[in-house]
């Protein structure tokens, strides 16, 4: 019995993360696993907003180990029913080591402020200190409790400014990619 793929694509708030994975889940043959919305559920059945969830989770590490825990049980369980999976997280890299492809977007800090700016109808400004406070506080948290330093971008095979492509051309780079891995694996 074989076992699905898995790709994790990680990055910073904004970087595309998120709309590339769910154009790898919708176009190819890929469950997507958001981890981020694992953590929403999670501060939604506390009763707390995500910025609220996110401040408990600098101070209370057994949130992280819960979070964790459950992605890599939801990863492993579907892998071994042979899905491939895209799995949208932050820390997809670090925490899924044995993903077949771990994929890393950045873009400058004003562009990824624009995208979200745009996503959730916010000013620019805003965003962009939205983006900063979120990134003080993962960088925190992340260094606590696994000792990870975020800038730390050495267990990712990929790595893509997204501000260069539109997310066709990345989801084209990822299957280009994919296509080629070793093994001659084929995703579909």
């Amino acid at each position: 019995m074989g076992k699905g793929l898995v790709v994790t694509i990680s990055g910073p708030p904004g970087s595309g993360k998120s709309t590339l994975a769910k154009l790898l889940s919708k176009r190819d043959c890929f469950k997507l696993i958001s981890i981020g919305e694992i953590f929403r559920e999670m501060a939604r059945e506390r009763g707390m907003s995500l910025e609220e969830f996110s401040e408990r989770a600098l101070r209370d590490l057994r949130i992280d180990e819960e979070l964790d825990r459950k992605q890599k049980e939801i990863v492993e369980s579907l892998r071994d029913k042979e899905e491939n999976l895209v799995v949208d997280s932050r820390l997809g890299g670090w925490i899924l080591e044995d993903a077949d492809l771990k994929v890393y977007l950045h873009a400058p800090l004003e562009v990824r402020g624009r995208r979200v700016s745009e996503r959730d109808g916010i000013p620019l400004e805003e965003a962009i200190e939205r983006i900063r406070k979120r990134e003080c506080m993962e960088r925190e948290r992340y260094m606590r409790a696994y000792g990870i330093d975020l800038e730390d971008i050495a267990p990712y095979d990929l790595i893509i400014n997204s501000e260069k492509w539109e997310p066709e051309g990345l989801l084209k780079i990822i299957e280009c990619a994919l296509k080629f891995l070793k093994g001659g694996r084929s995703p579909c």
